[in-house]
C-alpha cells in the first residue's frame, strides 16, 4: 500500500473554489480527503487525532491555509505542534505571503513545508508525496528501533534468568519449608496473629517463585511441537485452569466456542500456556466482579505491523485468513498510549508486588513462534479486548 492510497489529509482554507480544486486534484491520486473551512472547525476536526482517540480517521497530513478570519493558520501550527511533532503529523502550509521571514518563521514554527499561492498543484502533489514517504520512513525506522529495544530486553531477561534463578529458588524452598514448620509448631497452634504473619510470609514467598519462574521461561527456548489443534479444546482447558479465580471473583463467563472452525497450526501447551497468560490479565483486571466473554471465530487479516507486514514464510501477512480467540473484560481498560508498553518485559499495571509484568511477554514471543498474533485494544463500551490469532492448519508451507 502506498501513501498516496493509505493517507487521510485535511484540508483547511476559508476560500471554497481553492478547497474543491485542492480536494479534487489530491483526491485523484488516490488521498482520502477531509475539508473545512477555517481554523476552528480544523481544530476540531483534529481534536481526535491530537489526543489519540482517532485510529482508523486520523489524520495523517494537512494543507493549511495561513490567512483565515477566525484562526489563522499559524494557531492552528502552534495546537497541533503542542501534541505532534513534524514527524508524526506533517504540516504543508499554503500562503500568499512570499516574504522570506514569513516562510521561515512558518518553518520554525513547526510546518514542514510550503507552497505559495495561487498554488501550483503538481507542486503541491509532490511535496505531499514527499511529506508522507518521509512519516512512513521514520515509521519504519522507529518500529526497528523499538524491535531492537526489545530484543536488547529479553536478552537481558535470559541473562539474569540464568544468573540468578536457582540461586534465589533455593533459598525461598527453605524459607517455605521454614514456615510449614512454624505453623505446625505446638507453641504457635492456635495462636491468629502468629498465624496471620506465617500465612503473609508464604505469600510473599509464592510471590518471589512466581517472579523466578516467569523469568526462567522467559528465557527458556521455546520449541513447540507443532501439530492440526482443535482450538476450541484448547480454549476450555485454558478456561478450566481459571476456573477458580473466575469463581471466587464473581464473574459471569460467556463463552461463544460452537461455530465451526477449522482446525489451527499450533503447539497445544504452547496456546494453552498463551491463553492462559491472557485470561488471567482479564480475570485480574475485574477483582471485584465484571463480565469475561470469550469466542472463537475466523477473521481475515486487514493490517499488520509495519515491521511484520509482507514477510514470507511462517508468519502471517494481510488477507491471510486465520482462527481469532477473542478474549473481553469488563475492566478499566489500558490508556491509549500504554497500549504496546504492556508487552514491554517487567511492565505492568497492577500494583507493585502482584505481579511480574512478564506475562504479555512470553505470550506474545510465544505467538511470533507459532507465526501468530496478539493484539489489545479498549472497548467502546468499556473493558479490553485481547485477541489471539492463530494460523489455520496447513497455512504454511515451511515448518518451525
Amino acid at each position: 500500500m502506498t501513501p498516496s492510497h493509505a493517507a487521510r489529509i485535511l484540508i483547511v482554507d476559508d476560500n471554497r473554489t481553492n478547497r474543491l480544486i485542492l480536494e479534487k486534484h489530491l483526491g485523484k491520486a488516490g488521498y482520502r480527503i477531509v475539508s473545512v473551512g477555517g481554523g476552528a472547525e480544523a481544530l476540531e476536526r483534529l481534536e481526535p487525532t491530537l489526543d489519540g482517540r482517532a485510529e482508523d480517521e486520523a489524520i495523517d497530513l494537512i494543507v493549511l491555509d495561513v490567512m483565515m478570519p477566525d484562526i489563522d493558520g499559524s494557531a492552528v501550527l502552534r495546537r497541533v505542534r503542542e501534541s505532534k511533532s513534524p514527524s508524526d503529523l506533517p504540516i504543508v502550509m499554503a500562503t500568499a505571503k512570499d516574504r522570506t521571514q514569513d516562510i521561515v518563521d512558518a518553518l520554525e514554527a513547526g510546518a514542514n513545508d510550503y507552497v505559495v499561492k495561487p498554488v501550483n498543484l503538481p507542486v503541491l502533489l509532490a511535496r505531499v508525496e514527499t511529506q508522507l514517504s518521509l512519516k512512513l520512513a521514520r515509521q519504519s525506522l522507529k518500529n526497528a528501533q523499538q524491535s531492537l529495544i526489545q530484543a536488547a530486553k529479553m536478552e537481558s531477561v535470559g541473562y539474569l534468568a540464568a544468573g540468578v534463578a536457582h540461586e534465589i529458588r533455593n533459598p525461598l524452598a527453605r524459607i517455605k519449608m521454614g514456615i510449614e514448620s512454624l505453623r505446625r509448631h505446638p507453641v504457635l497452634a492456635g495462636e491468629e496473629k502468629p498465624a496471620k504473619t506465617l500465612e503473609a510470609m508464604k505469600s510473599a514467598c509464592e510471590v518471589a517463585d512466581q517472579v523466578v519462574r516467569g523469568l526462567m521461561k522467559a528465557a527458556t527456548e521455546i520449541r513447540p511441537r507443532i501439530q492440526p489443534v482443535a482450538v476450541a479444546d484448547v480454549v476450555r482447558e485454558a478456561l478450566g485452569l481459571i476456573e477458580q479465580a473466575v469463581r471466587d471473583q464473581g464473574i459471569i463467563l460467556e463463552l461463544a466456542l460452537d461455530e465451526p472452525i477449522p482446525k489451527g497450526r499450533s503447539g497445544v501447551a504452547e496456546l494453552r500456556q498463551v491463553l492462559v497468560h491472557v485470561l488471567t490479565n482479564a480475570v485480574q483486571a475485574m477483582p471485584d466482579g465484571g463480565i469475561l466473554r470469550v469466542r472463537t471465530g475466523t477473521r481475515i487479516i486487514e493490517d499488520l505491523p509495519e515491521q511484520d507486514a509482507g514477510r514470507s514464510g511462517n508468519l502471517p501477512r494481510v488477507g491471510d485468513t486465520m482462527i481469532a480467540i477473542d478474549i473481553e473484560d469488563s475492566g478499566p481498560g489500558i490508556k491509549p498510549d500504554r497500549l504496546l508498553a504492556v508487552f514491554d518485559p517487567f511492565y505492568t499495571t497492577k500494583a507493585t508486588g502482584t505481579a511480574c509484568g512478564l506475562g504479555l511477554t512470553i505470550a506474545q514471543r510465544t505467538l511470533d513462534i507459532l507465526g501468530g498474533l496478539l493484539s489489545l485494544e479498549n472497548r467502546e463500551e468499556g473493558g479490553l479486548r485481547a485477541s489471539v490469532l492463530v494460523p489455520r492448519a496447513g497455512m504454511f508451507q515451511t515448518t518451525v
